[in-house]
């Protein structure tokens, strides 16, 4: 759902948006519910399917660069799930979640586009909005 979903906002916002452009968030929202719930079946396809869309707008980016700004990060890491093993003949990955709740672990902060330099390395989650606002020219 959430590639249709981003196709359809894409196009949408395109289509109607005014000289000033569009803002798009998308979210991975069933991620964080699988992860507290330790289901590594359900994580892995939401991570699979929010990097389709991530990809459309990667797509859209390359159409538009020097107006498409893409950050792509997450408020926290739940879960703390590890790859125990594996194999890639089998098709088959073991992995095994450390808790059901939040961890301290950092998470990335991915950027691509005009001013992607200030999206990067190590940063408080709560400090992206106000640079998204000012990468806007919004006060």
């Amino acid at each position: 759902y959430l590639e249709k979903a981003t196709a359809k906002a894409l196009d949408v916002l395109t289509r109607t948006s005014k000289k000033d452009g569009f803002f798009l968030m998308i979210e991975a929202g069933k991620l964080d519910y699988a992860a507290h719930e330790q289901d590594a079946v359900t994580t892995f396809l939401e991570v699979n399917e929010f990097a389709a869309a991530v990809d459309l707008a990667l797509e859209f980016a390359k159409q538009h660069p020097d107006e498409t700004l893409i950050v792509v990060t997450s408020d926290h890491e739940t879960g703390g799930m590890t790859i125990m093993d594996g194999s890639y003949a089998d098709s088959t990955v073991v992995a095994q979640f450390n808790t059901g709740g939040h961890t301290g672990t950092m998470v990335p902060i991915y950027s691509y586009g005009p001013q992607c330099a200030k999206f990067i390395g190590i940063m408080e989650n709560t400090d992206i909005p106000f640079r998204i606002k000012t990468y806007l020219g919004l006060k």
